[in-house]
């Protein structure tokens, strides 16, 4: 028995049709007139691994990605240039709005091709986009300020995001989705709640700002419903109202600036919280009186605060 030297001189024809043989015998292939199946399948396998393509777990496109870029370089002008240009945050606004709507509409073309409105998930990116500069411009300072900034644009990146999300009701990210603007929608009413005490408005000011702010952010909040967006309104309308009463009151009260915007927040919180528990048939004694308790806390916290002189 012979053996073939590796080293040997380079192999003729014989020699590669034998190894091409033995390539289809071991792959179960028959025939000598097709190409070997171990170089078909390897060539396979490359193809699919140079087309495969990663895929985000959330929508991302142009339109979000030139959004997020545009906004927080509004944010960047706000809070850098000295001194402060006001319009920016009108800008702002309708750079948030037009945003979001074009990324809707070019992420899911059906629904909002067919018909449907993106209004209600444009109130939310706009009203961030007045609160988020507003606040850091009264809290931080020096180099913080660009951080922050910085940080803000982000934060409406992923608003936008999850407003997107938040179309398929379906859908696996619907409930995270829907967790981040619920949160950031909160966010954005303590800012806008308090910003009227920094500004020194006066009282019929700041209850028509406290009931215009709130009902916007009511309809994010109340939206998912099973409700017509009359209704969505009217709900949205009431909890807002509620809020611009309790303002009334609280200027006979010596509670005021973020102390004051939280006791605001508080009673949007009962409010909207009831009454989206009701529009999504989940409102029962145990979660009224969860409501109830957590907004019961939170007013405690703000009486000590304010007794012991905290804030």
């Amino acid at each position: 028995m012979t053996t073939e030297d590796p080293r040997a001189a380079p192999p003729g024809p014989g020699r590669v049709a034998r190894f091409v043989q033995r390539a289809r015998d071991a792959a179960g292939v028959p025939g000598v007139k097709t190409p070997a199946p171990v170089f078909v399948a390897g060539t396979l396998a490359n193809v699919e691994a140079a087309t495969a393509r990663w895929t985000l777990p959330f929508p991302w496109n142009t339109f979000l990605a030139v959004f997020t870029g545009v906004e927080t370089l509004t944010f960047l002008m706000f809070v850098l240039i000295e001194p402060t240009p006001r319009w920016v945050l009108l800008v702002g606004a309708g750079v948030a709005i037009a945003g979001v709507d074009g990324a809707l509409r070019a992420t899911y073309r059906e629904p909002f091709g067919a018909g449907a409105d993106t209004t209600p998930y444009l109130f939310l990116p706009a009203l961030y986009a007045f609160a988020a500069p507003m606040l850091i411009e009264h809290n931080a300072s020096g180099y913080a300020v660009l951080a922050w900034a910085l940080v803000a644009g982000a934060g409406c990146g992923v608003i936008a995001v999850a407003e997107v999300m938040s179309v398929r009701t379906g859908s696996r990210g619907y409930p995270y989705a829907r967790l981040v603007s619920s949160a950031a929608a909160y966010f954005a009413a303590f800012a806008l709640l308090a910003t009227p005490y920094l500004l020194h408005l006066g009282l019929p000011a700041s209850m028509a700002a406290a009931w215009l702010v709130c009902a916007m952010l009511g309809i994010e909040l109340l939206r998912e419903g099973e409700i017509d967006p009359l209704e969505t309104v009217i709900f949205a309308s009431v909890a807002a109202l509620a809020v611009a009463q309790t303002r009334w009151l609280l200027f006979f009260l010596p509670i005021d600036g973020y102390l004051g915007g939280l006791a605001l927040l508080l009673v949007f919180f009962l409010a909207a919280g009831v009454l989206h528990a009701h529009v999504t048939r989940q409102l029962n004694a145990l979660v009224a009186g969860e409501y109830t308790a957590i907004t019961a806390i939170g007013a405690g916290l703000v009486v000590a605060a304010r007794v012991y002189g905290i804030a």
